[in-house]
């Protein structure tokens, strides 16, 4: 069994299929049906590391959480607690199924990646572009521009064993990068622009025990390319495309974090709710208080324009984080929890960053990819692409250090 799951064709499949959605009492996926189908079969053949079963004890009291909280203190419907249940549980069982096989055979990433390279064609995010007034240059920013995106990193990993490419391809990352900056595709702009940068700043910086320098650097740089490149070319109207026109609404547009606010303010809205009740949470799919917090998230978007109740989608409170969503449904233990996690991930990328090689930039990227999920992504994210690249990432970091331990005994 461990043989035919470890094969590119598979790898190529799930890829295919993890963004397929199959209603069957709530959104699940091809990919997910198939891996848990076969769960009686692989789960007890992998082999498991330390490392591995720490990541998975912090899914277990998440889901331990959840149940309290439903057992004890729920104000929804049965239903809805089940399937915050199921988001974490399912995020469990990808991590479990593709951390043993990436770390003893990393090669199959590129085949992954191919298969969501072409799903992307064919698995459309018509909400987002009908949200977005399905204008030209929003198809632009989420599927044309996010299928170049995945077409580099593809490229990447295939090519990965050329000396010349992994000298190449962070500077092809920065290029991609700031073309979605200048075509209003920030945010995918930014998870290679960001990593690529980072990237180069490590190269500088040799030794572990330094490596808050190249963070630093790294910062500085990103910082300087957002002051002095995008804000003047947003504000003179040389790019105009996306949500740029958040930045002119911005009182001091240089300051990254007030764009933040304005352009991810569903993502600290449920934050604000955990700190208005921290002890036990709101409860998942709780209605929002008198909307309480969609004013909030008005208030932070535009202050001018009054908030119409009539305006809102979802009656419940604004969620657009996995780590402020969770904090938000079940309080602070929950918010503990995966402060813990993130924590502990990125202790592994500070131990084990330098020991990378040749998969060094994609890692970075994965880092990066992780903490903007925690931060800024929907919480049924956890479900699939954040549980699934915090496998391949801690996959590789404990790869390549055995890799290295091996190369110096």
């Amino acid at each position: 069994m461990r043989y035919i799951l470890s094969t590119p064709i598979v790898f190529f499949l799930l890829g295919i299929f993890v963004h397929a959605i199959v209603e069957f009492g709530g959104e699940i996926t091809p990919s997910f049906l198939f891996i848990l189908a076969l769960s009686p079969f692989w789960l007890w053949q992998w082999r498991y590391d330390h490392t591995s079963k720490n990541i998975a004890c912090f899914y277990v009291i998440m889901i331990v959480i959840q149940i309290i909280w439903a057992i004890y203190f729920s104000e929804t419907d049965k239903m809805t607690q089940i399937k915050g249940i199921m988001v974490t549980f399912s995020g469990l069982l990808f991590f479990l199924f593709y951390y043993p096989i990436i770390r003893d055979k990393p090669s199959l990433l590129k085949w992954y990646i191919f298969g969501e390279f072409i799903a992307s064609f064919f698995y459309i995010d018509m909400i987002a572009i009908r949200e977005e007034g399905g204008e030209e240059e929003q198809i632009w920013k989420f599927q044309i521009f996010p299928r170049i995106v995945r077409l580099t990193i593809m490229l990447y990993l295939f090519s990965v064993n050329s000396k010349f490419i992994n000298k190449t391809f962070p500077i092809i990352f920065v290029g991609v990068g700031l073309l979605g900056l200048l075509t209003g595709a920030r945010s995918a702009g930014l998870s290679l622009l960001t990593p690529s940068v980072f990237f180069i700043a490590l190269q500088y910086v040799k030794r572990r025990t330094k490596i808050k320098y190249a963070l630093f650097i790294g910062g500085i740089a990103l910082y300087l390319i957002y002051s002095q490149f995008y804000v003047p070319r947003v504000l003179d109207g040389r790019i105009t495309g996306g949500n740029t026109e958040q930045l002119l609404k911005v009182e001091n547009p240089r300051n990254p974090f007030n764009l933040l606010l304005i352009g991810r303010s569903d993502s600290f809205v449920p934050f604000y709710a955990f700190f208005d009740k921290p002890l036990t949470g709101w409860g998942l799919g709780t209605s929002d208080p008198d909307y309480k917090y969609h004013y909030l998230q008005q208030e932070l978007v535009n202050q001018e324009d009054e908030f119409d109740v009539n305006n809102v989608v979802r009656e419940t409170i604004p969620g657009h984080s996995v780590w402020g969503s969770y904090s938000c449904s079940y309080g602070i233990l929950m918010f503990i929890t995966i402060f813990l996690f993130i924590a502990y991930i990125f202790r592994l990328c500070y131990r084990y960053i330098y020991l990378t090689g040749k998969y060094k930039l994609y890692c970075i990227y994965l880092a990066y990819a992780i903490i903007w999920s925690f931060l800024f992504s929907p919480y049924p994210t956890l479900k699939t692409t954040l549980s699934i690249n915090v496998a391949f990432l801690v996959a590789l970091l404990i790869s390549q250090k055995k890799l290295f331990e091996l190369a110096n005994e």
